[in-house]
């Protein structure tokens, strides 16, 4: 071979050196671009770093939730569900409740708040009231007892009427009485709003003046007796001299008047009376006002 033909088989070479160079970068750069595809689209494909992280994380999460509950274990507080009876709710009629009890509670039904009476040891009585209303429609509920380290925590829910209800255009006294057993006098009694019932009885002595548009009248103080809010009923007549009878619900109860007898003049039988009431050192009724009801 000449120098003229060496010279064109080495430009041949070289040419299809340069050939094969482009063809095998155009192919490596295809399957990296399929590689990146394929991690993309597979979240499964992950490095060993993702791996230890993801676990790292997850331990984390692991080790909170283990540390809440042994905090919870050793504050050694334990909550305890407590069945309860409902006795009466909203009415006393047909009740088998004491007649003393049901009388109390015709008294202390004004006013927000509870009361209670130990029947038997661990065994109470207990009634909640949502105080006096305007209308009908309004409802109390006890949704639960439950007993927190000796404490008894009962919940109740009240409801009042929607705006466009129907209802009773007289005064109202939501309440519910229940019986629980296996419970402590350490009561704390909330609504669903957490809004806390005060305790009201018959010996609390404190001297209040109702609001004049309720008609609830004047409640009464006395050291030596227990006094309360005036108690509605039907007036039956007078039993000798001294004593008059009212008819509360179902059941009748006799009154001694002596510092009332004025009052009782042109009351006739069937009237709707209210009497505020002092019961008295030896148990006895004595009405401290009573005048008729006008609706």
């Amino acid at each position: 071979l000449n120098i003229v033909e060496v010279s064109k088989v080495i430009k041949k070479i070289v040419y299809v050196g340069m050939v094969i160079t482009i063809l095998i970068a155009m192919l490596s750069g295809c399957a990296l671009i399929s590689d990146d595809s394929k991690d993309n689209d597979n979240p499964d494909n992950v490095t060993e770093s993702d791996s230890v992280s993801k676990n790292d994380l997850e331990q984390e999460v692991q080790e909170e939730k283990a540390l809440k509950k042994s905090d919870y274990l050793n504050s050694g507080i334990t909550v305890n569900s407590i069945p309860f009876s409902l006795i009466a709710t909203g009415r006393l009629n047909g009740s088998s409740l004491d007649k003393d009890i049901q009388i109390e509670i015709e008294m202390l039904k004004y006013q927000k708040g509870y009361s209670y009476w130990k029947i038997n040891e661990g065994e109470y009585l207990i009634f909640i009231t949502s105080g006096e209303k305007n209308t009908g429609g309004y409802t109390i509920e006890v949704k639960s007892v439950e007993d927190n380290e000796a404490k008894t925590v009962i919940l109740v829910e009240e409801s009042s009427p929607a705006k466009d209800a129907v209802v009773t255009e007289a005064f109202t006294y939501p309440f519910a009485v229940i019986k629980v057993k296996g419970i402590t006098e350490n009561f704390t009694i909330v609504n669903q709003k957490s809004e806390e019932f005060s305790l009201i009885n018959l010996e609390s002595g404190i001297i209040h003046e109702a609001d004049t548009n309720s008609g609830a009248g004047t409640m009464l103080s006395s050291d030596e007796s227990k006094v309360t809010k005036p108690v509605r009923g039907i007036y039956q007549g007078q039993i000798d001299g001294n004593s008059i009878e009212v008819k509360i619900l179902d059941d009748y109860y006799a009154f001694r008047t002596q510092e009332v007898q004025n009052q009782i003049d042109g009351l006739e039988t069937g009237d709707i009376v209210e009497v505020v009431v002092e019961i008295s050192p030896y148990d006895q009724l004595i009405a401290k006002k009573i005048k008729k009801v006008v609706d």
